[in-house]
């Protein structure tokens, strides 16, 4: 915004108030001859003009530069009046540049030659010249020996033009891409998971080709963003050996947390989780292996997408800022609907128990039918009453307690273990009984 304003007619006056817009980044200078109308003057004041740079929309800009003004002047004290502002319109000069690339390219660059994206090989050269699209090179151009040591050759080199890129327009059809792969990895855990729960084999494989699929694509935009970044350079060796001891410590945390949601189904306190550290282990990684797909996923693709955008000026540190927000969510949503693969077992392991058969492990946690024989007239038991006719579930003792499951009534129950006898339950016809109840 080019503004026009009067300081009082003082030299100290118009010298504070020159140093002060100054130190703003503003220039400031005396009107030229037709700006500012000597008759509409304020007396005992001398007119400036002032080039406000603001960045954002165009509406309000004009009362935004003179709010910013009459802030300043209130601030330093300065005895200054805001008369006019007047929106500035530059004139661009279009401008068309051409790379001096080698004749032969190798199959890769030309694959990728058909992004447009600029950086698909290194260019030995670059020129530009005024006329837009009109424009044309010079039929010999001279490489200064100062910057490559020798000349253009024909055979040898070739001018491609440069293009603007259109790539940049399709920023958000690559964020919405991002995010369609996040969304669709929530829909498999949620509901396709469940259905091949009996075919863990397929379910494994299915598991293994989209996580592989999806680190790939991530190893791309993480390869640019390497191979970009200085600071991603140096940063690495330090994060990485920095990462590995705080997520084995934090990987058996999450497994705990995964087989502690599985035993709250059947109402068994935390303390039931006895497997070892890599049962633990296991449980945690498969959530972690999905937290670190979608937080991938997303750094990869701001680093696609800052490689496909670069030339039309995007920053490198928006880029990765769109792919670090975007993962950091696919991240969150995928580690809670990862940690919620617990309920759909817990579900299929309970019609499993009620039928009278024994579930699968589930990471080292494993049920067990058992027949309870009290060893006093009336024990204590706390929740529902004990039977002994049928056969209950437990995941193992815990001290000197033992927690209970009855298939039956889907409660849970809890004792002593001295206050009772307990003996494995006997298979018939595929059913767990218990052989009093005969």
């Amino acid at each position: 915004m080019r503004v026009l304003i009067e300081i009082r007619d003082d030299p100290d006056e118009i010298a504070l108030a020159e140093e002060s817009i100054s130190n703003h980044g503003w220039p400031i200078r005396p009107c030229r001859p037709g700006e500012g109308r000597p008759e509409t003057a304020t007396p005992s004041h001398v007119a400036r003009i002032v080039e406000v740079r603001l960045l954002g929309m165009r509406r309000g800009i004009a009362a935004q530069a003179a709010h910013e003004l009459d802030h300043l002047a209130a601030r330093a004290g300065l005895a200054l009046l805001v008369r006019e502002t007047v929106l500035i319109h530059k004139a661009e000069t279009p401008v068309q540049g051409w790379e001096i690339a080698p004749v032969r390219l190798s199959w890769r660059d030309r694959v990728l030659g058909l992004w447009d994206a600029g950086a698909v090989y290194q260019p030995e050269g670059f020129i530009r010249a005024p006329g837009g699209a009109t424009a044309s090179p010079a039929d010999s151009i001279f490489m200064s020996p100062a910057l490559s040591g020798r000349y253009f050759n024909p055979s040898e080199h070739r001018l491609r033009r440069l293009r603007p890129s259109r790539l940049p327009k399709t920023t958000p059809a690559l964020l919405a891409l991002g995010l369609a792969t996040a969304v669709s990895w929530w829909g498999m855990l949620r509901y396709l998971d469940p259905l091949l729960h009996e075919h863990q084999g397929l379910l494994g494989v299915w598991y293994a080709a989209n996580l592989s699929l999806t680190f790939l694509i991530a190893l791309l935009g993480l390869r640019h963003a390497v191979r970009y970044s200085s600071t991603v350079r140096h940063a690495l060796p330090w994060v990485l050996p920095l990462t590995l001891p705080a997520m084995l410590a934090g990987i058996p945390r999450i497994g705990s947390v995964v087989q502690s949601r599985y035993l709250s189904h059947f109402a068994f306190p935390d303390s039931t989780v006895t497997t070892g550290w890599t049962d633990s282990l296991r449980a945690g990684m498969f959530t972690t292996l999905f937290a670190l797909a979608g937080l991938a996923l997303g750094l990869g693709t701001g680093g696609v997408i800052h490689r496909l955008s670069a030339r039309a000026g995007m920053p490198f540190r928006s880029a990765m800022g769109m792919g670090a927000f975007f993962g950091t969510l696919a991240a969150v949503i995928l580690a809670v609907t990862a940690v919620g693969r617990a309920d759909t077992a817990a579900a299929n392991d309970q019609r499993a128990l009620a039928s009278g058969h024994t579930p699968a492990a589930f990471y080292g946690l494993e049920a067990a039918f058992v027949c309870a024989r009290t060893t006093t007239k009336a024990p204590p038991v706390y929740g529902a009453p004990l039977p002994t006719a049928r056969p209950l579930v437990t995941y193992g003792p815990e001290g000197d307690r033992i927690s209970l499951w009855d298939p039956e009534t889907k409660r849970s129950l809890s004792m002593r273990l001295e206050d009772a006898s307990f003996v494995p339950a006997r298979t018939e016809h595929g059913r767990a009984e218990c052989p009093q109840a005969r």
